[in-house]
């Protein structure tokens, strides 16, 4: 259009100006580019099967660093539930620094290869597929391990507490308020070992309660709890006991134990207020022979 254009101000005598820019100075900026480009082409086809190669050297690479991060993680993912939550949390914030840089060497692998024109169809192959519900399994990991350690804060609040202090229907409600707790997470978190695991333990805890509730009984004195103390063979500090210790000999297991203990303590208290009570009404009727009606209810506040 534009040679046909000044063809046709030539037939009319048009008086270019001097910055006129003719076609034939368009025609050859035009067939000089066109050659350098031919010859940068010619040049680029010649090193494409080396880079090809090595674009493929390097997804091979990438797809063995992705199967070994992979075996490593199913191997080595914080699922079991007596790991503790900062643990988990830690190993897996690792494991997401790992994934990232590895997703990104996957990202230029599939940029360098669809300009190379090596790319596959468009289905995932069956690495990055795995790869995808191993980085999906990291995110509900986390999701888990985040709400679990707001449940680890709690029981490890209720295990520094002083024994002395320690009230069993308290203790409780406080018990049943974390199970709720965890029983309102999403399904898809519940599913992993660590959920079960706590889970678990706080149904545990709430079954020996009813032993810590013997335990506060008044039966209990000094002698008995060092019988009990070696019999399970520990060696508590009484001033420094807290519900920790005694959570932690596992009282379920030694229920037989504790019971034993606690029926010679109830056996021993019974004895000591029948010889009370014998000895108070001997002596009160010790009383009742040498002293007359008004001495006697005198002689009452003392008894």
């Amino acid at each position: 259009m534009f040679c046909n254009g000044q063809r046709l101000l030539e037939r009319h005598r048009f008086q270019f100006p001097s910055s006129w820019l003719y076609i034939d100075n368009i025609e050859g900026e035009w067939g000089a580019f066109t050659d350098i480009m031919k010859r940068k082409d010619s040049a680029i086809q010649q090193q494409v099967a080396n880079l090809q190669m090595k674009i493929v050297q390097e997804d091979r690479a990438v797809e063995s660093r992705t199967s070994d991060l992979l075996f490593d993680w199913e191997k080595n993912k914080p699922v079991a539930g007596n790991l503790r939550p900062e643990e988990a949390l830690q190993t897996l914030t690792i494991y997401e620094g790992k994934f990232g840089r590895l997703k990104d060497d996957r990202d230029k692998c599939v940029k360098a290869k669809e300009a190379l024109e090596l790319t596959d169809s468009g289905l995932l192959s069956g690495s990055e597929e795995r790869l995808q519900v191993a980085l999906e399994e990291l995110q509900d990991l986390k999701g888990v391990w985040s709400e679990l350690h707001k449940i680890w804060e709690q029981i490890d609040q209720m295990k520094e507490q002083p024994w002395l202090s320690v009230q069993p229907r308290k203790l409780r409600q406080s018990l049943d308020g974390l199970l709720n707790q965890l029983k309102n997470l999403p399904a898809r978190l519940r599913q992993y070992s660590s959920y079960e695991y706590v889970y678990k333990l706080l149904k545990t805890y709430l079954k020996v309660n009813l032993l810590i509730i013997d335990l506060k009984s008044e039966a209990l004195k000094d002698r008995h709890w060092k019988q009990l103390m070696k019999r399970l063979h520990v060696s508590w500090i009484p001033s420094e006991l807290t519900l920790g210790h005694i959570w932690a000999v596992d009282l379920q297991k030694n229920e037989a134990v504790v019971k034993d203990v606690l029926l010679v303590a109830q056996g021993e208290m019974a004895l000591e207020e029948f010889l009370k009570q014998v000895w108070t009404e001997n002596y009160y009727g010790s009383f009742h022979c040498h002293l007359n009606k008004n001495d006697v209810n005198a002689c009452k506040p003392l008894l």
